[in-house]
């Protein structure tokens, strides 16, 4: 059950069966760590003690929608809700922000609260972010600014679009990259997918 939800500190006895399981690494009488697909769970203290602690390492998690919260999408909702009770750290983005209707209820509305969004564009940060990808990748910077520009752009206006695609783009890593988050998640190949890929990129 620590599995589905672990806690950040929790104790375990020598004869549990995470010891003799073969997915570890490091010294026995140091202790192990298990990496695991969202986090690092760490074993301080050799095996031979009485008690040993368990310590959980969670990966932080970062959601992408276009919007977010949205009435149509209550089931994202539910879904980082689950998350957060297992204990794992989900930070929101959205490309847009969400609005009056958009956030109905206390719920939604304290999630709209807490999502940072890409537009209205936040001119401070957005101009930090530039700075940080000139000073601290720029070939990066520079190769992912001409692939957002190619693309498959057949017109004029797809290639503009994709100079947003990676405006919004270095935003969005800046913000990642700052917050020490290391898994994005997006649930749709629409806007937010586009603007992930040059994320990635």
């Amino acid at each position: 059950c620590w599995l589905l939800a672990p806690a950040r500190n929790a104790t375990l006895s020598p004869s549990s069966p995470i010891y003799s399981r073969g997915a570890a690494s490091g010294n026995p009488r140091r202790g192990f760590r298990y990496t695991l697909a969202y986090g690092t769970l760490r074993l301080d203290g050799p095996v031979a003690d009485s008690r040993t602690t368990l310590k959980w390492d969670i990966v932080k998690i970062a959601y992408i929608t276009s919007l977010y919260p949205a009435v149509s999408q209550t089931f994202i909702l539910r879904e980082i809700q689950a998350l957060r009770a297992q204990g794992f750290d989900i930070q929101t983005f959205s490309v847009r922000k969400a609005g009056k209707m958009d956030s109905l209820g206390l719920e939604t509305t304290r999630e709209a609260e807490n999502t940072r969004s890409l537009l209205p564009l936040p001119i401070a940060d957005f101009f930090r972010a530039v700075i940080w990808v000139i000073v601290t990748r720029p070939l990066t910077g520079i190769t992912t600014l001409w692939s957002a520009w190619r693309g498959r752009a057949l017109t004029l206006s797809d290639r503009i679009k994709g100079l947003a695609y990676f405006v919004e783009a270095i935003l969005l890593a800046f913000w990642l990259v700052r917050g020490g988050i290391v898994h994005l998640h997006c649930h749709f190949g629409n806007i937010s997918f586009l603007i992930q890929k040059v994320k990635k990129s």
